[in-house]
């Protein structure tokens, strides 16, 4: 197959001669081209056929974005040619909407997470997974999901100023769509780059959360408007059962039962894990149901979160309040602070590993040794 070549037009049939640079794309043996806006808009004189982008402040940047979409189309026919794929034009310029999953490993990686039945925070971070594999632009099929391209791409995760726990994010989420290739007998499992590459995990955030005194201005603080009412319940009952706000706003009756003793309990399936859950209630959390006859209100997460600044404020809280607080706040002053051992602590958050939990145990060791530097 010959050769394609490209060429910069500027295209000057525009209001005002404000016009897009145009790539030109033009295979040889069948005399056809298409066209690829850069995206970037200038005036004539901003334009030198053999300087390319001249007197705009953002000349050179212009000009190595440029370069940069040139050099990916050229990546990209590279990778067809080695691996004998027929060059499509239309995909090259990202018009064509079919998908030739035998090669495409962008659009695989698309058509399955829209197609899955994940739940739509998770579909949320996996569209960022791949806007941001799109953004790096050379891994496109899955030929080109090699080591190599996997070492630049972690560079260039780097290079974009990501921490070393979001890096690790992406290549999680990339190595999941990789997996299922494989077993879809779409790339052969000794191709999977992910044999060599091991990402760094790097260091995880601390977790927030808020101490005895500090619940207790939250329990105290006087609120005379009902929906910040409501939102201090629905936060607190988080603090009082480590219920996530998704698994809170899914409670019903029907996960209510008191056992022969009269204690109330909870019993669900965690909407993150699939794990079962089983938690004992508190008297403050069982007041907080009977207020409203075990059926709590239900706000979004976002406007939970934005009344709880308010609270904050009004609670004279110096720290960032955020729905999911309430639950490390049940991890470690609620329960691992008073007493509760570890493993119950993990099989009441839900979680499927006792590791997770132990994250928490460390956060209260380095609180401990950080009061008793104010001791000495």
């Amino acid at each position: 197959m010959k050769k394609l070549t490209y060429k910069l037009i500027f295209n000057r049939i525009k209001e005002k001669g404000r016009g897009p640079f145009i790539l030109q794309i033009r295979v040889y043996y069948r005399r056809r081209y298409i066209y690829k806006s850069t995206g970037i808009r200038l005036y004539t004189n901003q334009w030198d056929p053999g300087r390319w982008v001249i007197n705009h402040p953002r000349a050179a940047e212009l000009n190595i974005s440029i370069r940069k979409q040139m050099r990916n189309l050229e990546d990209i026919e590279f990778d067809m040619l080695r691996h004998d794929i027929p060059v499509n034009l239309d995909k090259l310029a990202g018009k064509s909407d079919k998908v030739d999953s035998r090669h495409d490993f962008i659009n695989y990686m698309r058509q399955t997470i829209e197609g899955g039945s994940i739940r739509s925070t998770t579909k949320r971070q996996h569209r960022s997974a791949l806007n941001c594999l799109v953004e790096y632009g050379k891994i496109i099929t899955f030929g080109s999901l090699t080591y190599d391209n996997i070492v630049l791409y972690d560079r260039w995760l780097r290079e974009k100023g990501l921490r070393q726990a979001s890096i690790h994010a992406h290549h999680k989420r990339l190595k999941t769509y990789i997996n299922k290739a494989i077993v879809a007998d779409l790339l052969p499992v000794q191709n999977n780059p992910y044999l060599k590459f091991k990402p760094s995990v790097g260091s995880v955030p601390a977790r927030r959360y808020l101490t005895a005194p500090e619940l207790e201005k939250i329990e105290n603080v006087r609120l005379n408007i009902e929906r910040l009412n409501q939102v201090r319940h629905l936060f607190l009952f988080s603090c009082y059962t480590g219920l996530a706000y998704f698994d809170m706003a899914g409670l019903t009756v029907s996960n209510l039962r008191t056992d022969a003793e009269g204690d109330r309990w909870i019993t669900i399936i965690r909407h993150k894990t699939n794990e079962q859950v089983t938690i004992p209630l508190i008297k403050k959390a069982v007041q907080i149901l009977e207020d409203y006859n075990g059926s709590l209100p239900v706000i979004s997460n976002q406007n939970i979160n934005t009344y709880l600044k308010e609270i904050a404020t009004l609670a004279d809280l110096k720290t960032r309040l955020t729905f999911h607080m309430a639950r490390h706040t049940f991890a470690t002053t609620v329960t691992l602070a008073r007493g509760v051992p570890l493993w119950h602590v993990s099989k009441m958050l839900g979680h499927a590993s006792i590791r997770t939990t132990q994250i928490y145990s460390k956060i209260m060791d380095q609180d401990v040794k950080e009061s008793m530097k104010k001791i000495n």
